[in-house]
């Protein structure tokens, strides 16, 4: 077991060799449940099984895949009996080297499955453990983001297909009012251009209307002022007559020049009161005239309000029509950009389906070659089937040589028992005579302490 773990270091291995702790809790996550005598003590069907799970876990292929991939096979072989355990321990065994490949092991061999040990076992569930890890990393960073921007991606993809499609219809829509509603702006804007230019001309008329009856309004109030000054003039002249008349004048020639005089004043008061009262007929005359004019104008301007409020629903019927235009405009620059989203979609699917005809390419030669090392395989299995039945032979020797070896090993142990209960008497009786020497010793040692102390007693008593 050293041996085997000195051959394989660590350090040479792109990933950490896990303990047994780790790799059984590393398998409680994945439902897998791995013992630790599993790990110190496994057997071919036990580590069959362990493998099987993290091959369904990683790879998706499960035990059954592979067993129906060996019932295929066998039909067409003759004996399927005799080569089904090795048939499907080979093809086990070339399923499970995709793994480890990916894994980063390259020497994982059919001894793994058939005669598995400690070493080869915890390295290569390391490798499997560390692969699982960083695909779910990786999974993690990189590829369910990539999943969830697909699903998006194809999420709007068809959202833009239908909204394109809304627009498509919308825009046409919009073509046909539009086409249809040319001539109607077209007659709206020739009308609107002419009822601006009628508009200009009965503006322009009713300023002048109002000018000529503010001056007419002018003239009527100095007509009145110089008719009531000529009522006075007349007053005052008729006062004047009277008493001209009441008076007596001495002189008849100055009687006759002042009413020569005041003939002439009276015709020619008389004249102004007649012109006064033909312009007043004439003023009268204008000022039905302007009342005619103004109820022309309170017509014309009933009309200028109907054309405004004409003009307002125009001007709304324009802005209706601009905010048309601006939505199609900007439908078109949509519809444009959803073009050019479902062209780049386009792209990526024709990546996608030349990516997935290269990776079918890149399986069908690992295909073939994983038939050629079947085939190899098959012929190191025969191979190794014919050495077994030698080994098996050996193996039926060397046990008969360990049977004799066996019995010689009980009666050299008897004879090696019988020696040791010999000597261990002897040494018994060996170990009483240094007991009872050590006691005379120790007997001999207190004698001369006592010789040695009873001469200087003498020396001292002298």
């Amino acid at each position: 077991m050293s041996q085997g773990k000195v051959a394989v270091p660590v350090q040479t291995h792109q990933f950490p060799i896990l303990d047994h702790v780790e790799i059984m809790e590393q398998c409680r996550a994945v439902q897998l449940v791995v013992t630790p005598d599993d790990l110190s003590h496994p057997t071919s069907l036990r580590v069959q099984h362990i493998y099987a799970h993290w091959l369904n876990y990683l790879v998706r292929i499960s035990q059954e895949d592979i067993t129906a991939a060996v019932n295929e096979r066998l039909d067409l072989m003759d004996n399927p009996d005799l080569h089904r355990e090795a048939l499907f321990v080979g093809m086990f065994q070339i399923t499970m080297d995709q793994l480890m490949v990916r894994a980063a092991v390259d020497s994982f061999s059919i001894s793994d499955l058939i005669a598995p040990t400690t070493g080869p076992l915890v390295r290569n569930l390391s490798a499997i453990i560390n692969f699982s890890l960083f695909e779910r990393e990786q999974a993690t960073e990189h590829l369910d983001p990539l999943l969830a921007e697909d699903d998006g991606l194809l999420a709007r993809s068809e959202e833009l297909s239908t909204h394109n499609q809304d627009v498509a219809e919308r825009l046409q829509h919009e073509i046909e009012s539009r086409r249809n509603n040319e001539p109607k702006a077209a007659a709206a804007q020739d009308r609107l251009l002419s009822l601006h230019r009628q508009l200009a001309e009965k503006s322009h008329l009713a300023k002048e209307l109002q000018k000529e009856v503010e001056h007419t309004q002018q003239e009527l109030k100095s007509l009145l002022a110089t008719n009531d000054e000529v009522q006075r003039t007349i007053t005052t002249n008729e006062r004047e007559l009277t008493r001209l008349k009441a008076s007596f004048v001495q002189s008849p020639e100055r009687l006759r020049h002042d009413i020569t005089t005041l003939t002439a004043n009276i015709e020619r008061e008389q004249n102004h009161a007649r012109s006064l009262e033909h312009k007043e007929r004439q003023l009268q005359a204008k000022i039905s005239a302007f009342s005619k004019y103004e109820q022309d104008l309170t017509g014309i301007i009933r009309v200028m309000d109907e054309w405004e409020i004409d003009m307002s629903k125009i001007n709304e019927a324009n802005s209706r029509y601009q905010n048309h235009v601006d939505e199609l405009d900007s439908l078109l620059a949509e519809k444009t950009e959803i073009e050019s989203n479902i062209e780049l979609l386009s792209r990526r699917i024709t990546n996608a389906h030349d990516e997935l005809t290269r990776f079918g390419e890149k399986s069908e030669r690992k295909r073939k070659a994983n038939k050629e090392r079947k085939k190899s395989l098959e012929e190191h299995y025969a191979q190794l089937h014919s050495q077994k039945g030698t080994l098996d032979m050996q193996g039926a020797e060397k046990n008969r040589e360990a049977v004799e070896l066996e019995s010689q090993i009980r009666a050299v142990r008897e004879e090696l028992l019988t020696e040791l209960d010999r000597g261990e008497s002897e040494y018994k009786r060996i170990k009483d005579q240094v007991t009872l020497y050590s006691l005379r010793v120790n007997k001999a040692l207190d004698s001369l302490n006592e010789v040695n102390i009873k001469p200087l007693s003498l020396s001292a008593a002298r």
